[in-house]
């Protein structure tokens, strides 16, 4: 199973195909995500979420890519430091996907984006 670094934490790809992939998530404690959110009580932000989709999605279908517009989003439930969650991503169209993070018991986020491609 190939695994992916993302700051502190490890992804492992459990599947993919040409307009799906789904991806298990490791949080690590000392993701430099959890430093503004928040001191005492320390949660995987929003920003964070998406900065780990574009990173999954550069690594998985583009040599790099950015979220541009995000809509439909919805954050359900708060990710905590050393959480281990899944995440799913479908093609929509060309450039657009939704997501969900998620475990055996409750979706913490999904929603719709759209990229714009990075060519480098």
């Amino acid at each position: 199973m190939k695994t992916l670094n993302f700051y502190d934490s490890k992804i492992e790809i459990i599947s993919e195909a040409t307009d799906f992939a789904e991806f298990k998530c490791h949080i690590g404690l000392q993701n430099i995500f959890f430093d503004g959110h928040f001191p005492l009580k320390p949660i995987f932000p929003a920003v964070g979420q998406m900065r780990l989709i574009e990173h999954l999605l550069s690594s998985w279908n583009y040599s790099s890519c950015k979220v541009n517009e995000i809509s439909k989003s919805r954050f359900l439930n708060v990710i905590l430091p050393a959480s281990i969650i899944n995440l799913k991503i479908e093609k929509l169209n060309e450039n657009s996907y939704c997501w969900q993070f998620f475990d055996h018991t409750k979706i913490f986020s999904r929603g719709n984006f759209i990229i714009e491609k990075i060519f480098e």
